[in-house]
Protein backbone atom coordinates (compact mmCIF):
# COMPACT_ATOMS: atom_id res chain seq x y z
CA UNK A 1 0.00 0.00 0.00
CA UNK A 2 2.60 2.31 0.93
CA UNK A 3 4.06 1.79 -2.20
CA UNK A 4 0.72 2.30 -4.38
CA UNK A 5 0.60 5.78 -2.23
CA UNK A 6 4.20 6.73 -3.07
CA UNK A 7 3.45 6.09 -6.78
CA UNK A 8 0.56 7.98 -6.96
CA UNK A 9 1.91 10.71 -5.28
CA UNK A 10 4.80 11.69 -7.58
CA UNK A 11 2.40 11.02 -10.33
CA UNK A 12 0.36 13.94 -8.67
CA UNK A 13 3.52 15.94 -8.56
CA UNK A 14 4.41 14.85 -12.11
CA UNK A 15 0.93 15.92 -13.41
CA UNK A 16 1.25 19.41 -11.10
CA UNK A 17 4.95 20.02 -12.94
CA UNK A 18 3.35 19.52 -16.09
CA UNK A 19 0.44 21.71 -15.93
CA UNK A 20 2.46 24.36 -14.47
CA UNK A 21 5.15 24.26 -17.75
CA UNK A 22 2.35 23.62 -19.78
CA UNK A 23 0.55 27.53 -18.57
CA UNK A 24 4.38 29.11 -18.40
CA UNK A 25 4.95 27.98 -22.27
CA UNK A 26 1.38 29.37 -22.95
CA UNK A 27 2.01 32.55 -21.22
CA UNK A 28 5.22 33.07 -22.66
CA UNK A 29 4.00 32.28 -26.06
CA UNK A 30 0.56 34.92 -25.51
CA UNK A 31 2.88 37.29 -24.28
CA UNK A 32 5.83 37.14 -27.08
CA UNK A 33 3.60 37.70 -29.95
CA UNK A 34 1.23 40.23 -28.36
CA UNK A 35 4.66 42.16 -27.65
CA UNK A 36 5.38 41.82 -31.49
CA UNK A 37 1.69 42.54 -32.76
CA UNK A 38 1.60 45.83 -30.28
CA UNK A 39 4.82 47.27 -32.68
CA UNK A 40 3.58 45.81 -35.98
CA UNK A 41 0.93 46.46 -38.35
CA UNK A 42 1.14 43.57 -41.26
CA UNK A 43 -0.20 43.73 -44.80
CA UNK A 44 -2.52 40.89 -45.63
CA UNK A 45 -3.81 40.62 -49.83
CA UNK A 46 -5.79 38.05 -50.98
CA UNK A 47 -5.83 37.09 -54.84
CA UNK A 48 -9.03 36.66 -56.58
CA UNK A 49 -8.20 32.95 -57.42
CA UNK A 50 -4.55 31.17 -58.20
CA UNK A 51 -4.91 31.76 -61.71
CA UNK A 52 -1.91 33.26 -63.18
CA UNK A 53 -3.40 36.34 -64.39
CA UNK A 54 -5.46 36.82 -60.88
CA UNK A 55 -1.45 36.22 -59.44
CA UNK A 56 -0.41 39.13 -61.31
CA UNK A 57 -2.85 41.02 -60.41
CA UNK A 58 -1.95 40.88 -56.85
CA UNK A 59 1.10 42.21 -57.35
CA UNK A 60 -0.25 44.72 -59.22
CA UNK A 61 -2.57 46.21 -56.32
CA UNK A 62 0.28 44.96 -53.98
CA UNK A 63 2.83 47.52 -55.91
CA UNK A 64 0.00 50.72 -55.74
CA UNK A 65 -0.76 50.66 -52.54
CA UNK A 66 2.55 50.22 -51.49
CA UNK A 67 3.45 53.22 -53.78
CA UNK A 68 0.27 55.08 -52.31
CA UNK A 69 1.00 54.34 -48.42
CA UNK A 70 4.57 55.42 -49.11
CA UNK A 71 3.11 58.87 -49.67
CA UNK A 72 1.24 58.93 -46.63
CA UNK A 73 3.81 57.19 -44.09
CA UNK A 74 7.33 58.06 -42.70
CA UNK A 75 9.70 55.76 -41.19
CA UNK A 76 9.90 58.15 -38.10
CA UNK A 77 5.80 57.31 -37.04
CA UNK A 78 4.59 55.25 -34.38
CA UNK A 79 1.73 52.62 -35.11
CA UNK A 80 -0.74 54.82 -33.75
CA UNK A 81 -0.13 57.06 -36.28
CA UNK A 82 0.31 54.12 -38.80
CA UNK A 83 -3.38 52.90 -37.86
CA UNK A 84 -4.97 56.37 -37.82
CA UNK A 85 -3.97 56.61 -41.68
CA UNK A 86 -4.85 53.49 -42.54
CA UNK A 87 -8.46 54.01 -41.13
CA UNK A 88 -8.58 57.05 -43.00
CA UNK A 89 -7.56 55.49 -45.99
CA UNK A 90 -9.73 52.46 -46.52
CA UNK A 91 -11.83 53.65 -48.71
CA UNK A 92 -9.15 54.81 -51.26
CA UNK A 93 -7.23 51.99 -50.97
CA UNK A 94 -10.41 49.85 -51.54
CA UNK A 95 -10.43 52.38 -54.83
CA UNK A 96 -7.22 51.90 -55.68
CA UNK A 97 -7.39 48.12 -55.57
CA UNK A 98 -10.51 47.91 -58.00
CA UNK A 99 -9.37 50.32 -60.12
CA UNK A 100 -6.31 47.80 -60.50
CA UNK A 101 -8.85 44.54 -61.03
CA UNK A 102 -10.82 47.06 -64.03
CA UNK A 103 -7.70 47.44 -65.96
CA UNK A 104 -7.33 44.08 -65.90
CA UNK A 105 -10.27 42.86 -66.81
CA UNK A 106 -11.75 41.88 -63.51
CA UNK A 107 -15.32 42.74 -62.71
CA UNK A 108 -15.03 41.65 -59.17
CA UNK A 109 -14.87 44.20 -56.31
CA UNK A 110 -12.43 44.99 -53.87
CA UNK A 111 -12.50 45.09 -50.06
CA UNK A 112 -9.88 46.91 -47.98
CA UNK A 113 -10.61 46.38 -43.74
CA UNK A 114 -8.40 46.98 -40.77
CA UNK A 115 -8.48 44.35 -38.12
CA UNK A 116 -6.78 41.93 -36.07
CA UNK A 117 -6.37 38.58 -37.99
CA UNK A 118 -4.75 34.71 -37.59
CA UNK A 119 -1.28 34.91 -39.31
CA UNK A 120 0.69 31.47 -40.23
CA UNK A 121 4.64 31.78 -39.26
CA UNK A 122 6.11 33.90 -42.23
CA UNK A 123 9.87 34.15 -43.12
CA UNK A 124 11.07 37.50 -44.82
CA UNK A 125 14.59 38.36 -45.97
CA UNK A 126 15.90 39.00 -42.33
CA UNK A 127 13.03 38.57 -39.99
CA UNK A 128 10.88 35.82 -39.26
CA UNK A 129 7.43 36.18 -37.18
CA UNK A 130 5.61 33.64 -35.66
CA UNK A 131 2.24 32.57 -35.96
CA UNK A 132 -0.77 34.18 -33.81
CA UNK A 133 -3.00 37.34 -33.72
CA UNK A 134 -1.32 40.28 -35.61
CA UNK A 135 -3.31 43.77 -36.52
CA UNK A 136 -3.01 44.28 -40.15
CA UNK A 137 -4.78 45.85 -43.07
CA UNK A 138 -6.07 43.05 -45.11
CA UNK A 139 -7.39 43.60 -49.43
CA UNK A 140 -9.57 41.25 -50.78
CA UNK A 141 -9.90 40.76 -54.30
CA UNK A 142 -12.77 39.22 -56.07
CA UNK A 143 -13.81 36.25 -53.61
CA UNK A 144 -10.72 35.83 -52.19
CA UNK A 145 -10.14 32.06 -52.93
CA UNK A 146 -6.44 32.60 -54.23
CA UNK A 147 -2.89 32.78 -52.57
CA UNK A 148 -1.78 35.37 -50.33
CA UNK A 149 0.64 37.94 -50.02
CA UNK A 150 1.66 39.20 -46.53
CA UNK A 151 4.49 42.04 -45.68
CA UNK A 152 4.57 44.39 -42.60
CA UNK A 153 3.79 48.72 -43.58
CA UNK A 154 4.99 49.31 -39.79
CA UNK A 155 7.67 49.11 -39.02
CA UNK A 156 7.98 49.76 -43.05
CA UNK A 157 9.64 46.76 -43.82
CA UNK A 158 7.32 46.40 -47.09
CA UNK A 159 8.46 49.75 -48.18
CA UNK A 160 11.69 50.24 -50.98
CA UNK A 161 12.61 46.88 -50.95
CA UNK A 162 8.78 45.50 -50.84
CA UNK A 163 9.78 42.68 -52.88
CA UNK A 164 12.31 41.50 -51.20
CA UNK A 165 10.81 41.97 -47.29
CA UNK A 166 14.19 43.19 -46.00
CA UNK A 167 14.17 45.35 -42.95
CA UNK A 168 16.05 48.63 -43.34
CA UNK A 169 18.42 50.01 -40.65
CA UNK A 170 15.82 53.03 -39.20
CA UNK A 171 13.00 49.69 -39.10
CA UNK A 172 15.41 47.71 -37.01
CA UNK A 173 16.24 50.53 -34.87
CA UNK A 174 12.53 50.80 -33.95
CA UNK A 175 12.11 46.89 -33.77
CA UNK A 176 14.87 47.59 -31.30
CA UNK A 177 13.57 50.18 -29.49
CA UNK A 178 10.29 49.17 -29.07
CA UNK A 179 10.53 45.40 -28.21
CA UNK A 180 12.32 43.17 -25.34
CA UNK A 181 15.50 41.93 -25.96
CA UNK A 182 13.94 38.48 -25.87
CA UNK A 183 11.08 39.43 -28.16
CA UNK A 184 13.79 41.37 -30.67
CA UNK A 185 16.31 38.14 -30.78
CA UNK A 186 13.19 35.46 -31.11
CA UNK A 187 12.57 37.49 -34.72
CA UNK A 188 15.94 38.15 -35.61
CA UNK A 189 18.08 35.24 -34.50
CA UNK A 190 15.76 32.10 -36.35
CA UNK A 191 18.13 31.57 -39.27
CA UNK A 192 21.19 31.52 -36.75
CA UNK A 193 21.99 27.75 -36.88
CA UNK A 194 24.27 28.24 -33.62
CA UNK A 195 21.15 30.00 -31.91
CA UNK A 196 19.93 27.09 -30.43
CA UNK A 197 17.99 28.38 -27.27
CA UNK A 198 16.22 31.17 -29.80
CA UNK A 199 15.12 28.58 -32.33
CA UNK A 200 14.18 26.67 -29.38
CA UNK A 201 12.11 29.22 -27.81
CA UNK A 202 10.90 30.37 -31.53
CA UNK A 203 9.63 26.71 -31.86
CA UNK A 204 7.66 27.26 -28.33
CA UNK A 205 5.61 30.13 -29.40
CA UNK A 206 5.21 28.60 -33.28
CA UNK A 207 3.35 25.02 -31.60
CA UNK A 208 1.29 27.27 -29.00
CA UNK A 209 0.37 29.61 -31.48
CA UNK A 210 -0.73 26.93 -33.75
CA UNK A 211 -2.53 24.56 -31.65
CA UNK A 212 -4.50 27.44 -30.51
CA UNK A 213 -5.58 28.27 -34.39
CA UNK A 214 -6.27 24.47 -34.79
CA UNK A 215 -8.67 24.25 -31.60
CA UNK A 216 -10.14 27.73 -32.63
CA UNK A 217 -10.88 26.36 -36.24
CA UNK A 218 -11.86 22.97 -34.27
CA UNK A 219 -14.75 24.68 -32.06
CA UNK A 220 -15.57 27.04 -34.96
CA UNK A 221 -16.63 24.29 -37.16
CA UNK A 222 -18.26 21.93 -33.98
CA UNK A 223 -20.23 25.36 -32.76
CA UNK A 224 -20.20 27.51 -35.49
Amino acid sequence: MKYKRKIKAVLIMALIVMVIMGTVVIVYSDNTVKGLADNMIRLHIIAESDEAIDQEVKLKVRDAILEYLTEKMDVTMSVEETTAIIDEELPNIERIAAGILEENGHEGLASAEYGNFIFPTKQYENIELPSGRYNALRVTLGKGEGKNWWCVVFPPLCFADSAEGKISEEADQMLQENLSDSQYSIITSTDDDENIPVRFKFKLVEMVQDTKTALGNIFSGIFG
